[in-house]
Protein backbone atom coordinates (compact mmCIF):
# COMPACT_ATOMS: atom_id res chain seq x y z
CA UNK A 1 0.00 0.00 0.00
CA UNK A 2 2.93 2.35 -0.61
CA UNK A 3 1.00 4.44 -3.15
CA UNK A 4 -2.22 4.62 -1.15
CA UNK A 5 -3.31 7.38 1.19
CA UNK A 6 -3.58 5.52 4.51
CA UNK A 7 -6.02 6.51 7.25
CA UNK A 8 -5.05 4.99 10.61
CA UNK A 9 -7.51 6.85 12.83
CA UNK A 10 -10.88 8.24 11.75
CA UNK A 11 -10.77 10.87 14.50
CA UNK A 12 -7.54 12.45 13.27
CA UNK A 13 -7.19 14.79 10.32
CA UNK A 14 -4.90 13.63 7.53
CA UNK A 15 -3.60 16.41 5.29
CA UNK A 16 -2.56 14.94 1.94
CA UNK A 17 -1.61 18.26 0.34
CA UNK A 18 1.57 17.97 -1.73
CA UNK A 19 1.68 14.17 -1.39
CA UNK A 20 2.08 12.29 -4.71
CA UNK A 21 -0.86 9.92 -4.17
CA UNK A 22 -3.25 11.27 -6.82
CA UNK A 23 -3.72 10.07 -10.40
CA UNK A 24 -4.98 12.33 -13.20
CA UNK A 25 -6.20 11.79 -16.77
CA UNK A 26 -7.75 14.02 -19.40
CA UNK A 27 -10.99 13.10 -21.14
CA UNK A 28 -14.22 11.65 -19.86
CA UNK A 29 -15.39 8.04 -19.52
CA UNK A 30 -18.01 6.77 -17.08
CA UNK A 31 -15.73 3.95 -15.94
CA UNK A 32 -13.27 6.50 -14.53
CA UNK A 33 -15.38 6.67 -11.36
CA UNK A 34 -15.54 2.90 -10.82
CA UNK A 35 -13.74 1.23 -7.95
CA UNK A 36 -12.30 -1.57 -10.14
CA UNK A 37 -10.99 0.68 -12.92
CA UNK A 38 -7.23 0.37 -13.49
CA UNK A 39 -5.60 3.83 -13.39
CA UNK A 40 -2.01 2.58 -13.22
CA UNK A 41 -1.13 4.24 -16.56
CA UNK A 42 -2.40 7.67 -15.44
CA UNK A 43 -0.09 10.51 -14.48
CA UNK A 44 0.71 10.73 -10.77
CA UNK A 45 0.53 14.18 -9.15
CA UNK A 46 0.13 15.87 -5.80
CA UNK A 47 -2.59 18.38 -4.96
CA UNK A 48 -3.04 21.24 -5.57
CA UNK A 49 -2.46 20.61 -9.26
CA UNK A 50 -4.40 21.80 -12.27
CA UNK A 51 -5.05 19.37 -15.09
CA UNK A 52 -3.59 21.93 -17.46
CA UNK A 53 -0.24 21.60 -15.65
CA UNK A 54 -0.06 17.94 -16.62
CA UNK A 55 -1.77 18.29 -19.99
CA UNK A 56 -0.93 21.76 -21.38
CA UNK A 57 -3.55 23.43 -23.58
CA UNK A 58 -6.18 20.84 -22.62
CA UNK A 59 -9.72 22.18 -22.28
CA UNK A 60 -12.69 20.13 -21.14
CA UNK A 61 -13.03 17.31 -18.62
CA UNK A 62 -10.35 15.79 -16.40
CA UNK A 63 -10.54 13.04 -13.79
CA UNK A 64 -8.57 12.63 -10.58
CA UNK A 65 -8.43 9.35 -8.63
CA UNK A 66 -7.22 9.08 -5.04
CA UNK A 67 -6.65 5.57 -3.61
CA UNK A 68 -7.44 5.54 0.12
CA UNK A 69 -6.97 2.77 2.69
CA UNK A 70 -9.39 3.04 5.61
CA UNK A 71 -9.11 1.17 8.95
CA UNK A 72 -10.68 -2.28 9.34
CA UNK A 73 -13.65 -0.88 11.25
CA UNK A 74 -16.19 1.64 9.98
CA UNK A 75 -16.15 5.13 11.57
CA UNK A 76 -18.42 5.91 14.51
CA UNK A 77 -18.99 9.45 13.23
CA UNK A 78 -19.01 10.52 9.60
CA UNK A 79 -15.76 11.46 7.91
CA UNK A 80 -15.40 14.01 5.16
CA UNK A 81 -12.96 15.30 2.59
CA UNK A 82 -11.83 18.84 1.87
CA UNK A 83 -10.75 19.36 -1.74
CA UNK A 84 -9.72 22.99 -1.64
CA UNK A 85 -10.93 25.17 -4.49
CA UNK A 86 -11.70 23.47 -7.81
CA UNK A 87 -12.02 25.23 -11.15
CA UNK A 88 -14.76 25.06 -12.39
CA UNK A 89 -17.37 22.29 -11.91
CA UNK A 90 -16.85 19.03 -10.05
CA UNK A 91 -18.52 15.76 -9.17
CA UNK A 92 -17.00 13.58 -6.44
CA UNK A 93 -17.46 9.82 -6.06
CA UNK A 94 -16.27 7.20 -3.62
CA UNK A 95 -16.15 3.66 -4.97
CA UNK A 96 -18.46 4.72 -7.80
CA UNK A 97 -21.04 6.44 -5.57
CA UNK A 98 -21.71 10.15 -5.97
CA UNK A 99 -21.15 12.03 -2.68
CA UNK A 100 -21.30 15.63 -3.87
CA UNK A 101 -21.00 18.14 -6.67
CA UNK A 102 -20.55 21.89 -7.07
CA UNK A 103 -21.50 23.97 -10.10
CA UNK A 104 -23.46 22.74 -13.10
CA UNK A 105 -23.65 22.79 -16.88
CA UNK A 106 -27.39 22.31 -17.43
CA UNK A 107 -30.06 23.63 -17.41
CA UNK A 108 -28.23 26.83 -16.41
CA UNK A 109 -24.46 26.98 -16.48
CA UNK A 110 -23.01 27.83 -13.07
CA UNK A 111 -19.29 28.13 -12.51
CA UNK A 112 -17.90 27.43 -9.04
CA UNK A 113 -14.24 28.33 -9.52
CA UNK A 114 -14.12 30.23 -6.19
CA UNK A 115 -16.01 27.78 -3.96
CA UNK A 116 -14.30 25.63 -1.34
CA UNK A 117 -15.29 21.96 -1.54
CA UNK A 118 -16.10 19.96 1.59
CA UNK A 119 -17.97 16.68 1.10
CA UNK A 120 -19.31 14.11 3.53
CA UNK A 121 -18.25 10.49 2.96
CA UNK A 122 -21.18 8.26 4.03
CA UNK A 123 -20.00 5.25 6.03
CA UNK A 124 -22.15 2.92 3.90
CA UNK A 125 -19.88 3.62 0.90
CA UNK A 126 -16.60 2.92 2.70
CA UNK A 127 -14.84 -0.39 2.10
CA UNK A 128 -13.12 -0.90 5.46
CA UNK A 129 -9.68 -2.48 5.58
CA UNK A 130 -9.08 -2.33 1.83
CA UNK A 131 -8.50 0.09 -1.02
CA UNK A 132 -11.13 2.74 -1.70
CA UNK A 133 -11.20 5.11 -4.66
CA UNK A 134 -12.20 8.76 -4.41
CA UNK A 135 -12.77 9.95 -7.98
CA UNK A 136 -13.20 13.59 -8.95
CA UNK A 137 -14.63 14.65 -12.30
CA UNK A 138 -13.67 18.21 -13.16
CA UNK A 139 -15.20 20.21 -15.99
CA UNK A 140 -13.42 23.35 -17.11
CA UNK A 141 -15.54 26.18 -18.48
CA UNK A 142 -12.78 28.60 -19.36
CA UNK A 143 -9.27 28.48 -20.75
CA UNK A 144 -6.57 28.21 -18.11
CA UNK A 145 -6.72 26.46 -14.76
CA UNK A 146 -8.75 23.26 -14.53
CA UNK A 147 -8.89 21.14 -11.39
CA UNK A 148 -8.06 21.44 -7.67
CA UNK A 149 -5.91 24.56 -7.96
CA UNK A 150 -5.43 25.74 -4.37
CA UNK A 151 -6.27 25.17 -0.73
CA UNK A 152 -5.81 22.34 1.72
CA UNK A 153 -6.63 18.73 0.95
CA UNK A 154 -7.70 16.86 4.05
CA UNK A 155 -9.62 13.78 5.16
CA UNK A 156 -10.99 14.28 8.68
CA UNK A 157 -14.17 14.03 10.77
CA UNK A 158 -16.82 15.84 8.72
CA UNK A 159 -17.91 17.98 11.67
CA UNK A 160 -14.33 19.14 12.24
CA UNK A 161 -13.98 20.18 8.59
CA UNK A 162 -17.19 22.23 8.77
CA UNK A 163 -16.15 23.87 12.05
CA UNK A 164 -12.77 24.89 10.58
CA UNK A 165 -14.50 26.30 7.50
CA UNK A 166 -16.92 28.38 9.61
CA UNK A 167 -14.17 29.70 11.89
CA UNK A 168 -12.11 30.81 8.88
CA UNK A 169 -15.16 32.59 7.45
CA UNK A 170 -15.77 34.35 10.77
CA UNK A 171 -12.20 35.70 10.78
CA UNK A 172 -12.64 36.96 7.22
CA UNK A 173 -15.90 38.63 8.25
CA UNK A 174 -14.24 40.30 11.26
CA UNK A 175 -11.61 41.92 9.02
CA UNK A 176 -14.27 43.06 6.55
CA UNK A 177 -16.22 44.73 9.35
CA UNK A 178 -13.08 46.44 10.69
CA UNK A 179 -12.19 47.83 7.27
CA UNK A 180 -15.78 48.97 6.75
CA UNK A 181 -15.80 51.01 9.97
CA UNK A 182 -12.39 52.50 9.16
CA UNK A 183 -13.77 53.60 5.79
CA UNK A 184 -16.86 55.13 7.44
CA UNK A 185 -14.70 56.92 10.02
CA UNK A 186 -12.51 58.63 7.40
CA UNK A 187 -15.59 59.51 5.36
CA UNK A 188 -16.99 61.34 8.41
CA UNK A 189 -13.63 63.03 9.00
CA UNK A 190 -13.66 64.16 5.36
CA UNK A 191 -17.06 65.81 5.76
CA UNK A 192 -15.98 67.54 8.99
CA UNK A 193 -12.58 68.81 7.84
CA UNK A 194 -13.40 71.34 5.15
CA UNK A 195 -13.58 68.55 2.60
CA UNK A 196 -9.93 67.53 2.68
CA UNK A 197 -9.92 65.07 -0.20
CA UNK A 198 -7.09 63.00 1.25
CA UNK A 199 -9.55 61.62 3.81
CA UNK A 200 -12.05 60.83 1.08
CA UNK A 201 -9.45 58.99 -1.00
CA UNK A 202 -8.34 56.97 2.01
CA UNK A 203 -11.94 56.13 2.86
CA UNK A 204 -12.68 54.91 -0.67
CA UNK A 205 -9.42 52.98 -0.84
CA UNK A 206 -10.17 51.23 2.45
Amino acid sequence: YADILTITDYQKALDFSNKPVVYVQKGDRKVFKDWKFDHSTWKKVSLPSGCDETFPDWKGVCWYRIPVLFPKDLPISTVGISLGIISDIDEVFINGNLIGKTGQLKPERKSAYDKKRIYEIPSKYIKSGTENIIAIKVTGLFAGEIGPIKGEFVIAPFRKLIQTYILNDIWHLVFIVIYFFIAVYFCIVFMQSAFDFEYLYFSLFT
